[in-house]
């Protein structure tokens, strides 16, 4: 395709989704040998998806709408696979969005409200919470930006407890939020913690109740991992001839594991690759202590 892909999800080695500009949603059998083009019914920009079946998933983009393929239409399009909820609709909502389930099926989303500079969550709990255009999703505003509306690339992951956690950078300070009761948040409900330095795309996961970020800082590509409630990190790869801001590693970083398998895709921009890591992590060195 012509078009730029912000996202992908496996649901095994072979049948897989992706998706991007434009509308675009591809769908490969064959591990990505090859790949079949969806009809979304939207001409907008998708940033975000995750499918828990062949034919059951959601698909998030920019203008915040939620779609799940169920054959139940309430799309403007009218298209028969899909449905469609706008689970928030007030000011310029939508930047950044990224989706993740519990293991109950449960669907959330994480995103950047550019309106008015914060960084919000919402969940679709049948309307036991509020602040949502849609009766049926909760949303809570996690924290306000401090410079702008941030970069637009965050991590979004559940862990083994179902509870959500955001890497974000808010613009000047990059922050690891979940939702646990403390300080630092503009929500109670929530914890915001420092972790790194100069972070830009960032993607999360978590192995139990452990997080992993992969990041991009200073032209390097780099992992963080939360341990004891201190964060290790190591360097994966680094720019060593010509390294400058536009030139950098870890671009567009994303980050997934099956099983002890942890693997990492990254854009090198100096050449224009894509390129894969892989690692087992119980095998793993022990990560330096990061200092800030």
């Amino acid at each position: 395709t012509a078009n730029g892909l912000k996202s992908i999800d496996f649901l095994d080695t072979s049948n897989g989704y992706a998706v991007g500009d434009s509308g675009t949603i591809l769908r490969t059998v064959d591990g990505g040998t090859t790949w079949t083009t969806l009809t979304s019914g939207t001409a907008n920009n998708l940033t975000g998806a995750i499918f828990v079946s062949w034919d059951k998933g959601w698909v998030v983009g920019q203008t915040g709408i939620f779609q799940t393929l169920n054959g139940n239409s309430t799309c403007i399009s009218g298209d028969s696979d899909w449905r469609c909820e706008n689970m928030d609709s007030t000011g310029n909502v939508g930047k950044a969005i990224r989706v993740a389930v519990t293991s109950a099926g449960v669907p959330a989303f994480a995103y950047i409200d550019s309106t008015n500079n914060t960084m919000k969550y919402a969940v679709r709990d049948g309307g036991i919470g509020m602040g949502c255009a849609d009766a049926d999703w909760s949303c809570e505003t996690i924290r306000a930006a401090t410079a702008g509306d941030g970069d637009p690339s965050i991590g979004f992951a559940f862990d083994q407890n179902n509870l959500p956690a955001i890497s974000f950078n808010d613009g000047i300070t990059f922050y690891y939020a979940y939702r646990t009761a403390g300080s630092g948040c503009t929500d109670a409900d929530w914890t915001c913690e420092i972790p790194l330095k100069r972070v830009m795309d960032s993607s999360l996961i978590f192995s139990g109740t452990t997080p992993y970020i992969a990041y991009e800082e200073n032209s390097m590509l780099r992992l963080a991992v939360r341990v004891s409630g201190k964060w290790r990190h190591e360097i994966l790869d680094q720019c060593t001839i010509g390294c400058n801001d536009t030139q950098p590693l870890g671009e567009y970083a994303s980050i997934a594991k099956t099983g002890n398998t942890l693997g990492i895709a990254h854009k090198e921009t100096t050449n224009s690759d894509t390129q894969y890591l892989q690692a087992d992590i119980s095998t793993l060195p022990a990560l330096q202590a990061f200092t800030l």
